[in-house]
């Protein structure tokens, strides 16, 4: 699960075992939440380099989660990178890489 601390605290609150995991050190978390009942990045997507999309997807999918829920921010973000870019990298679509993603699930 891909969570804010506060996120965490809620979804914690109503499920009993909740963990939560930082993009930066993925790779220490996924043995222990694979095969987790739900999968979430909530406003988390739109912040990876679109041509890296489909890497962050594959490892997602590596969590073996019984149902994902994802959410995308489509719409420019309030903060800019120090390179001046829009801290959305993603915006005004869906990436053609998550409906890949959805697909391989079904």
């Amino acid at each position: 699960m891909c969570v804010k601390s506060a996120t965490q605290r809620w979804v914690g609150a109503v499920a009993s075992n909740c963990r939560g995991y930082a993009p930066s050190v993925f790779r220490e978390y996924v043995e222990a939440i694979s095969g987790s009942d739900l999968v979430t990045c909530i406003d988390i997507l739109e912040h990876i380099e679109p041509e890296l999309l489909e890497n962050v997807l594959l490892e997602l999918k590596r969590l073996h989660g019984r149902l994902y829920f994802f959410t995308i921010h489509l719409g420019p973000a309030g903060k800019t990178l120090s390179d001046g870019r829009n801290a959305h990298l993603i915006q005004n679509r869906c990436p053609g890489g998550l409906l890949a993603f959805a697909n391989t699930l079904i």
